[in-house]
């Protein structure tokens, strides 16, 4: 496989992850919201210790992959500035540094979606 497939697949990649991640974030939202209307009638009281667990891990996710852009815009940028093509270490740290954000955001999300079923279960 040459350095520009694997480049692309890279690419598609880690689009695709950002992409399920922002939409698993939506509907943890949605979700986190039914359980919070469906456990409790009265909307002055305040959400469940698991249901906010579960919200705050949601928001540190998507806030991972906002960062993760961030990030990668100014290491990319840095590159571009400095004409990085002849400086292969630095492709190798900035494709680490997105493969780490990538496995931090979705475990985060997963821990997420495994408070959102042990409530679920616990509850019904």
């Amino acid at each position: 496989m040459s350095k520009e497939t694997a480049h692309d697949y890279f690419g598609y990649y880690t689009q695709k992850a950002g992409d399920i991640v922002r939409q698993l974030g939506l509907v943890g939202v949605g979700a986190v919201w039914t359980l919070h209307t469906i456990l409790d009638e009265s909307p002055e009281s305040a959400f469940d210790h698991e249901l906010k667990f579960t919200l705050v891990l949601i928001c540190m996710s998507l806030s991972v992959d906002l960062l993760q852009y961030i990030v990668g815009s100014v290491v990319w940028g840095i590159n571009w500035h400095n004409n990085a093509e002849q400086k292969a270490h630095t492709h190798t740290l900035t494709i680490g540094l997105t493969a780490a954000f990538i496995a931090f955001k979705l475990i985060i999300m997963g821990l997420a979606y495994l408070m959102l079923l042990l409530i679920f279960l616990e509850k019904f």
